[in-house]
């Protein structure tokens, strides 16, 4: 029975080898051009959880699949099939943040708050 033979001493480069790396971590290699390799990514998540890797529109914080496109979303106001109230239109948040500010500011403000809403009701 004839046993194997080891590998024993230094191992030469192979011919023609440099022993130099080929890809340079500190300078990636990348078929995209490099404004795109430098801006910033979309936020939004895949479906495996992992973050959207393409670029975002500029201005934007979403890619032009992610909803960064323009025209994309819903419409505004009655046009948006959820419409139902008016509960939520930015006019109502505007106030309601207002009276929050208004209320949290003294126990006159509360008042005031309080006779304007009488005011308008009646």
């Amino acid at each position: 029975m004839e046993g194997g033979q080891a590998i024993v001493g230094n191992v030469s480069q192979p011919p023609g080898g440099s022993g130099k790396m080929e890809a340079n971590p500190m300078h990636p290699q990348s078929r995209e051009p490099s404004h795109l390799r430098l801006s910033r990514r979309c936020c939004a998540r895949t479906r495996h959880g992992m973050a959207c890797q393409s670029p975002a529109i500029s201005g934007k914080m979403r890619c032009r699949m992610h909803g960064g496109a323009m025209g994309s979303g819903a419409p505004r106001g009655e046009r948006n099939g959820a419409y139902r109230t008016g509960l939520h239109t930015a006019e109502t948040v505007a106030f309601r943040r207002m009276c929050r500010g208004v209320a949290g500011a003294s126990a006159d403000g509360l008042a005031a708050v309080l006779a304007y809403l009488r005011s308008e009701a009646g």
